[in-house]
């Protein structure tokens, strides 16, 4: 039983593997884009587009349920659906990554985004306040975006902007 047990926790954790140790990062990487076509997990840009406009339509109303002083910071919404446009520009770039053995690079991505947040809330809050905090936010996130395209594309050979 025990026995049992351990062998479908390897296979479980093999099935989400899609290469192997030494295999050319190239072709794991197409391997990786393909299975995730398959499942239909890639949300390209064109979906996100009408998310982010709706979001821009009903975010007042939606604020101002949370009551008057929480309307004042729709304008925000506008600086931040860039950053989670870029993102989603970038679509599954970050699981592709993950997937082929490369969590270290996403790893660097996200601490480089989160040093440029960081710096630019130092300095952007105190002079700008909320909106300085949803600029440094929204390019932190365009910064993390950049990344895994550039990442993805040197050691998958991928071209992941959707």
């Amino acid at each position: 039983m025990a026995c049992e047990v351990e062998q479908r926790a390897v296979l479980d954790v093999d099935e989400t593997r899609v290469g192997e140790p030494g295999e050319d990062l190239r072709v794991v990487g197409r391997r990786a884009v393909e299975l995730d076509r398959r499942m239909e997990r890639i949300e390209p840009l064109r979906e996100r587009l009408p998310l982010a406009a709706g979001l821009l339509v009903v975010g007042k109303p939606l604020l101002s349920l949370f009551g008057p002083g929480f309307a004042d910071g729709y304008p925000l919404i506008f600086v931040l659906v860039i950053g989670l446009l870029a993102r989603a520009a970038v679509g599954p770039s970050e699981r592709l990554l993950n997937m082929v053995g490369q969590q270290r690079a996403c790893d660097m991505i996200y601490a480089c985004a989160f040093a440029t947040n960081l710096a630019l809330c130092l300095v952007l809050i105190p002079r700008f306040g909320v909106t300085g905090a949803a600029a440094a936010t929204a390019t932190a996130t365009v910064v993390e975006a950049t990344l895994l395209f550039v990442v993805t594309r040197r050691r998958l050979g991928l071209h992941v902007f959707v």
